[in-house]
């Protein structure tokens, strides 16, 4: 029995990797039947593949005998669908089955499995199936990856803006030039308009030309 701090995961017996497989092929089985899928004895038995001892056949036999009949992307992509269907199904409807689930990816966990890359695929694609919500903390790697980069990019958006913001803060605060009118430099000395005027010349255009100024 497993002490998880009260959870419902408590009542659920320890499985064993053969007993964990079992059940997650038989899920995937009833999902597959339930969605109209077909599903062959040869794709149900290449769920239980794997290179150690735990092995029910020859896994070099087992593989040649499926690559000879499936194309491995397809395959996997349709067993980690249904995967992740049986798990959404039961989790609405036998909460004791959804506890028994994550006891046999648990378990799965602890190894190398082929099943658990199927069931991760999907899971690896879309971080908001609920598959990746119930997970071991090992198991959530990359639904955690992907809100450490998504608040990475957000806080470089902001620091953007920010910087943005204060640039154009800036530049209206500086005194425009290009607007002032261009005044060209007034030459003085040549100018037409403009004559020195003295006391006496100014005195003396007062009289006509030829009179001498009288004094008192």
């Amino acid at each position: 029995m497993f002490s998880r701090g009260g959870s419902s995961d408590d009542t659920i017996p320890a499985m064993k990797v053969r007993e964990a497989k079992d059940f997650l092929v038989a899920q995937t089985a009833e999902q597959a039947s339930l969605e109209a899928v077909p599903l062959s004895d040869l794709e149900k038995r290449m769920m239980y593949f794997t290179e150690n001892d735990e092995m029910p056949e020859d896994p070099l036999k087992l593989n040649d005998e499926f690559e000879a009949q499936f194309d491995s992307d397809e395959y996997e992509i349709k067993v980690s669908s249904l995967l992740q269907h049986a798990y959404a199904r039961i989790m609405k409807q036998n909460p004791l089955a959804c506890s028994q689930w994550k006891e046999a990816i648990r378990t799965l966990s602890k190894g190398d499995h082929y099943l658990l890359v199927l069931w991760e695929r999907e899971a690896q694609q879309n971080p908001f199936l609920p598959s990746t919500w119930d997970r071991e903390p090992s198991q959530n790697l990359s639904s955690l990856s992907f809100w450490k980069l998504l608040a990475i990019a957000i806080l470089a958006l902001v620091v953007l803006m920010i910087a943005f913001v204060a640039y154009l803060h800036y530049g209206d605060s500086k005194p425009s030039r290009r607007n002032a009118a261009y005044l060209p430099p007034i030459n003085f000395s040549n100018s037409p308009s403009l004559k020195i005027v003295t006391p006496n010349s100014f005195a003396f255009s007062y009289f006509d030309p030829g009179s001498v100024p009288t004094t008192t």
